[in-house]
């Protein structure tokens, strides 16, 4: 399997993160890198994907 081939899916993507970031704070492991990513990928805290294959 080639998963560079594979399609994304970039809200599961975010939901994972999500995850992660709750857990690592509820350990209170330092999560900023985590949410600075988080920041990046999102727009106010969603996501919009385009589908621009036409």
């Amino acid at each position: 399997m080639n998963f560079k081939k594979e399609p994304r899916d970039l809200k599961q993507t975010v939901v994972h993160i999500r995850e992660a970031i709750d857990l690592a704070d509820d350990l209170n492991w330092d999560v900023n890198d985590w949410q600075k990513m988080l920041a990046g990928w999102t727009s106010d805290g969603t996501v919009t994907v385009i589908d621009e294959t036409n």
